[in-house]
């Protein structure tokens, strides 16, 4: 009888929910590219479309201390949760959090996440928290000249790390951005903020 006790207690351990491994699944908000490519279906851009397994995000849990999770390696537990509540909001940012301030060179992303305790499938929706820039010419395809072009903005900005919000950094002075072309591989991403109209937010050097 002990026996059968034993191997009863040892199923019921494993069928227990709060012990399986969450399947995490990610998607990444398209609108941009949807908006860029509107008037030039040919146009391909340098952004992150997806993720691959081995990124590294930084993820918490009901706005807890965030941690590394490499995507597609790391597991997560609802044992391992820390939270009572029944339904539990994820939050991750992309790339992982450093102790820097925000900078405009970086494609920011920030994915949330509700489900209730013991679902087996955690769906991560990511949205683009800076803003990349593209230089396009008369033709609305990407400019190609030998025109230098930089922006006078502020380049360093401050996150609500539970909204994803980034704002420019008040105390942050404007620098010199220069502006990357969709044939170097890269597109430069500004940090959002306010730009009145006729201000003088850059320069064009001809080469």
């Amino acid at each position: 009888a002990s026996v059968c006790l034993f191997s009863c207690q040892q199923q019921e351990e494993l069928q227990d929910p709060s012990k399986e491994v969450i399947d995490f699944s990610t998607s990444i908000d398209q609108s941009i590219n949807n908006a860029l490519t509107r008037n030039s279906s040919s146009l391909t851009l340098p952004l992150k479309n997806n993720f691959a397994a081995g990124d590294v995000i930084s993820m918490s849990v009901a706005e807890q201390d965030y941690h590394p999770f490499a995507i597609g390696m790391d597991s997560q537990t609802w044992n391992e949760a820390g939270t009572d509540s029944e339904t539990v909001t994820f939050y991750a940012h992309y790339p992982e959090l450093t102790d820097e301030a925000a900078t405009t060179s970086l494609e920011y992303l920030f994915g949330t996440a509700q489900a209730n305790k013991g679902s087996k499938n955690v769906a991560l929706a990511f949205k683009r928290m800076t803003t990349p820039v593209v230089l396009l010419d008369e033709n609305n395809q990407p400019y190609e000249g030998r025109a230098i072009v930089k922006l006078f903005l502020k380049n360093k900005g401050v996150q609500d790390l539970f909204s994803g919000k980034i704002e420019a950094d008040p105390n942050a002075k404007p620098e010199y951005i220069d502006i990357r072309k969709v044939s170097e591989g890269i597109l430069t991403n500004l940090i959002p903020q306010i730009i009145k109209a006729g201000e003088k937010i850059g320069t064009v050097i001809l080469e």
